[in-house]
């Protein structure tokens, strides 16, 4: 995507769930000075960024590799790097436990794969701020383990579901405002 207006921030948005697209788009579309590309996978969200130059990214945790594929190797690299950055001290279990639910979820579907952290560390090597989002609490079964990773590469907060639902487009201007702040940053 190219624009005249160069004044506009070019932000890309990588989310799978047609549910919570369309509420970011429902947001978006109330914000002056923002243009909004949108990515749907892995793959797609890869050539994007590949492809046109971005000022900041809102990123999911969870999406598969390629929509419908069933592909899940990447996914399972992932839980691996995840499994990295846990530090465990104080919590009664092995990283295997602790990992368990995000293991099962990826076994159920390929959309569980915790690809965001691939796609915000690509954003990294290009200085393009970025905020990871999840629909799930980022302590949860499913997010906690990316929210110590997280943390450890000294990114920034995770937004989740306490500010609102993803499929409201109060979640979306709640991670805007977040992501702004990470781009006046820079």
């Amino acid at each position: 995507m190219t624009t005249e207006d160069k004044s506009k921030k070019e932000i890309l948005v990588v989310e799978d769930n047609p549910s919570f697209r369309k509420a970011a788009k429902i947001y978006f579309g109330t914000v002056e000075g923002a243009n909004v590309t949108y990515a749907v996978d892995y793959n797609d969200a890869q050539k994007k960024i590949g492809d046109h130059e971005y000022d900041g990214g809102l990123v999911d945790c969870f999406f598969p590799k390629k929509t419908g594929s069933e592909e899940k190797d990447l996914g399972w690299s992932a839980i691996e790097n995840l499994k990295w950055g846990l530090n465990l001290d104080g919590y009664d279990c092995t990283k295997e436990e602790y990992m368990a639910p995000i293991v099962e979820a990826l076994k159920e579907s390929e959309n569980a794969q915790p690809l965001g952290i691939n796609i915000a560390r690509r954003l990294e090597l290009k200085e393009i701020p970025f905020i990871l989002a999840t629909s799930e609490y980022h302590h949860g079964k499913l997010a906690g383990p990316i929210c110590m990773y997280q943390r450890i590469m000294g990114w920034p907060e995770i937004i989740d579901k306490a500010e609102a639902t993803k499929d409201q487009p109060d979640f979306w201007r709640a991670a805007y405002e977040g992501l702004l702040i990470q781009m006046a940053k820079s």
